[in-house]
């Protein structure tokens, strides 16, 4: 057996007590979304012509809160952060955002319920080295798919793709004097 044909029982061993809970759970119930996310940040290729090179994937964290209008239907508010390291001990970069979702969800009453989205927010991408602190935001767009699975009648686990589109409006550069002036 090949380490792939390996990896593929494996995942299917773990995941078939889960998919089987899936099954059984009930519908969701209750109107409202809370969740925290574990999110895996991508930003673009790096430049060659730079001497920081970035990190084009981070972890980091996110929450939603959401209000269900109709079974098929949500309204959520979402946001997230992660921190991309460099080449450079001393400077990181946090990329955030956030935005407010259409959330249009497919198979009413069922525990298992795909689903797709689309949001706009704001974004911001801040690095800083030493007392210098670079700084750019603006309106973006986002959207995507995933899939809820529903644990119990109020758990549920979700995955998701969700692709972001920002337009970088302002950049500022600031210079933090010892005494804390700028």
């Amino acid at each position: 057996m090949s380490p792939r044909s390996k990896f593929r029982s494996r995942l299917g061993v773990l995941l078939l007590p889960l998919l089987i809970a899936v099954g059984a759970a009930p519908a969701q119930q209750g109107r409202w979304l809370v969740g925290l996310d574990g999110v895996w940040s991508t930003i673009g290729e790096n430049d060659d012509a730079v001497e920081i090179i970035v990190d084009e994937t981070a972890p980091g964290a996110g929450f939603q809160a959401g209000y269900l209008i109709t079974p098929g239907f949500m309204l959520r508010l979402y946001g997230a952060a992660a921190d991309h390291a460099t080449n450079d001990a001393g400077i990181d970069l946090r990329f955030g955002g956030g935005t407010i979702d259409a959330v249009f969800l497919f198979r009413a009453g069922h525990g298992t319920r795909p689903y797709l989205f689309g949001g706009l927010g704001g974004y911001s991408l801040e690095s800083r080295r030493g007392r210098f602190t670079y700084k750019t935001e603006g309106p973006g767009a986002a959207f995507g798919g995933g899939v809820q699975a529903m644990l119990g009648a109020r758990v549920s686990l979700h995955g998701s793709w969700r692709i972001e589109r920002v337009y970088w409006k302002e950049a500022s550069a600031t210079y933090t004097a010892p005494g804390g002036g700028t």
